[in-house]
């Protein structure tokens, strides 16, 4: 039936465009376009062949009145409820079930299109927008739409990333941010109910799922079909469901509120669907139980639509082929000035684009280094400080103690100057300041440094140095020296437990090579490479994980290279680990002890 009612519908279509055709072209191609909007959805006009309520005086008083394009809007993100596919036919639960009711009611239904739920909601209290296919009754939203009878009910869960290896619940994510879309129901009861928890509102549960997977936010609040949908189609494997909520919500079909007759009307539609076509939709949609292709819809609208072009283009190539050629060549022309103009603008977006992201890079890794770097000068400074304050000590031990506390803030100054030179050593704007740099001394202040920590986890720093008849000065660069021996040093007390911290160097072929080994938690073979690479770090199973400032490796890395050497390491699992790092001395000197 539904076949005869289209192909009436072509054949009506055809003789209204060959008369148009015949009086003035353009009027034809006019109309096709309009017709392109809508074809297939107009089929539905004809319902009243498939009305089988009773309506009341009142009712029929309305349709008269008003059944003339009554405005419905879906929620383009809410799949596989309701969404618009790639062709942009609206699509779902939704969809099926506003059909059936159009069949069942005579109702005539226009899509609408918005961009996101939020201009949905904001249409509908503005009565922009006459129905929602599918919307959860709250005190809010009754203020502008009245709510038929519930289709189905849908339930909250919780999805996390795929590490996660606990059950969790709304209780137990207190103090932790949690993503809802905007505007959704999910929004109104978690704000109600779990104020305790940080809501992250999001434009839809697509953008919700792709924080969590990025580890932007600890957990997303959506329904499972949607999850499951948006991690299928957009190929997300790190996130699971972590647990269920106690929200299930009824989805009904809200109305304008001036509108209560519609209500009425819907009311009736929705009472004379059968279980036997609930469970159909939900078999297509939920479970996936797919007809074959040519019993579907698309399928006879793509029929319908070849044939329907096809005897379009010949009427249209007969009669007003010679119209065509001139309206051709002067949309060519302008759409190339388009074109032109499109492509240059893209062009100067990219540029700025690039432009951008590069200063946002910069500015970030800036950030990153200074909170990575000052924070053993800093320790020290307070630690010696603390001492100091606590009183009943020698005239001495304050003098040492105060020296310590100069030394450490002077060095706090250079590193803060380090850093600002090292990023320009990045962007190669500056090179190392070469200068006469005592080893033996050097490398004490370094030990001084850490001395006292060590101390606190019953650790032992030795100093390994040679023979000081071969060699005692080096020139380079001491602050970039210090800075990479400080950062070898911090994460050696970092990942070192029990045992001892060796520091010192070696002469190996006219480089000098320095060294700095611990008896730490080790690294695998497999991450040796890797440690290197920013944001990572170790864990005390010797995992690697990505996460905290994870910069120290990788700017010693840098700073060797700047001084014109290379860095490695040998390391065994739960044995310990041994940095070396060589240094060029083609561009500087050494000085042997006199």
């Amino acid at each position: 039936m539904k076949v005869l009612v289209k192909c009436a519908i072509v054949v009506k279509i055809l003789l209204m465009l060959a008369f148009l055709s015949f009086s003035e072209p353009i009027l034809a191609v006019s109309a096709l376009g309009n017709l392109s909007n809508g074809l297939f959805f107009e089929a539905r006009l004809d319902a009243d062949q498939h009305t089988h309520i009773h309506l009341t005086e009142l009712e029929k008083n309305w349709l008269k009145r008003f059944n003339k394009e009554i405005k419905l809007a879906p929620d383009p993100y809410f799949p596989p409820y309701e969404f618009f596919d790639s062709e942009g036919e609206y699509c779902g639960i939704g969809a099926d079930y506003m059909k059936l009711l159009q069949k069942k009611t005579g109702l005539r239904i226009r899509i609408v299109r918005y961009k996101s739920w939020a201009e949905i909601i904001g249409a509908a209290k503005n009565k922009e927008v006459d129905i929602i296919a599918l919307a959860a009754s709250t005190a809010q939203r009754s203020e502008y739409l009245n709510f038929t009878q519930s289709h189905f009910s849908i339930r909250a869960v919780l999805i996390t990333r795929s590490n996660v290896t606990s059950k969790l619940s709304l209780d137990d994510l207190k103090g932790m941010r949690v993503s809802v879309a905007k505007d959704y129901v999910w929004y109104d009861l978690l704000s109600s109910k779990y104020p305790d928890i940080l809501i992250d509102t999001v434009p839809d549960a697509l953008t919700g799922l792709r924080k969590v997977s990025f580890g932007l936010s600890d957990a997303v609040l959506a329904s499972t079909a949607v999850s499951s949908y948006y991690m299928k189609q957009e190929g997300i494997s790190n996130l699971k469901v972590a647990g269920e909520t106690n929200f299930l919500v009824p989805l009904s079909i809200g109305v304008r509120r001036d509108w209560p007759e519609l209500v009425s009307i819907l009311n009736k539609g929705i009472a004379l669907i059968t279980e036997a076509e609930k469970e159909e939709i939900l078999n297509k949609w939920i479970f996936h139980i797919e007809r074959p292709f040519y019993q579907t819809g698309k399928f006879w609208n793509l029929v319908l639509l070849t044939f329907l072009v096809m005897t379009l283009l010949i009427a249209i190539i007969l009669f007003i082929n010679y119209r065509l050629k001139g309206m051709v060549r002067s949309k060519t022309l302008a759409l190339r000035e388009e074109q032109n103009h499109l492509t240059n603008t893209n062009q100067k977006l990219q540029r700025a684009l690039i432009k951008a992201a590069e200063s946002d890079r910069l500015t970030k890794a800036f950030l990153a280094n200074i909170s990575h770097e000052i924070r053993t000068p800093m320790n020290s400074i307070m630690g010696f400080s603390q001492i100091i304050e606590m009183g009943d000590l020698s005239a001495v031990d304050r003098s040492y103690y105060a020296g310590q506390v100069v030394r450490s803030g002077q060095q706090l100054v250079e590193i803060i100057n380090s850093i600002v030179d090292i990023s320009k050593v990045d962007a190669e704007f500056i090179k190392p300041h070469l200068e006469n740099v005592p080893i033996h001394s050097m490398i004490e202040d370094v030990v001084d440094l850490y001395q006292q920590r060590a101390e606190q986890k019953g650790l032992k720093i030795m100093i390994h140095l040679p023979n000081v008849s071969v060699f005692d000065v080096i020139e380079t660069d001491v602050v970039m020296l210090k800075q990479i021996l400080n950062n070898l040093m911090s994460n050696a007390l970092k990942y070192t437990l029990s045992g001892k911290i060796s520091i010192g160097c070696q002469w190996t072929g006219g480089m000098i090579e320095f060294f700095v080994a611990d008896t730490g938690i080790g690294i695998p073979q497999e991450y040796i490479d890797s440690i290197f690479e920013p944001f990572v770090q170790v864990e005390d199973n010797g995992r690697l994980q990505a996460g905290g400032t994870g910069l120290g490796l990788t700017l010693a890395k840098r700073l060797v290279q700047a001084l014109g050497g290379e860095i490695r390491v040998d390391s065994s699992l739960h044995q310990g680990s041994t940095f070396y790092f060589t240094l060029s001395l083609e561009n500087g000197k050494n000085r042997s002890a006199i």
